[in-house]
């Protein structure tokens, strides 16, 4: 395409100063896009690079925020069972201190004799 329109331009009777001149500012033109295009391109890809750590961020923070609930849970349950035994060691402790109620003798009936025939 670009000698197609380099002839044209010839053919109107355009110099080849001229024809240099703009064919370097086409150039140049076409340079800023190729830049701008790979500008574009990075900005993309550390957009991306952002957007991925920042997910890695909030998975690694969930995940220690389930871990920290996890160990909490574990030490509730953990204090629940000692406070379990503690409970049931002084039920015992105050049930050996309580006096024990005296057995009351009961005095047997006595059996009458058998009938002796």
């Amino acid at each position: 395409m670009r000698h197609g329109v380099t002839s044209a331009l010839l053919a109107d009777g355009a110099t080849p100063a001229v024809m240099q001149k703009q064919q370097r500012e086409q150039d140049k033109l076409r340079q800023q896009q190729d830049t701008e295009r790979q500008r574009m391109q990075q900005k993309q890809v550390q957009e991306q690079q952002k957007l991925e750590k920042r997910n890695a961020d909030v998975q690694r923070k969930q995940d220690l925020q389930q871990r920290h609930q996890q160990q909490v849970q574990q030490m509730q349950q953990k204090h629940d069972q000692q406070v379990e035994k503690l409970q049931q060691r002084q039920q015992k402790e105050s049930q050996r201190q309580q006096p024990k109620p005296q057995k009351q003798e009961q005095q047997k009936p006595e059996r009458p004799p058998h009938n002796q025939q």
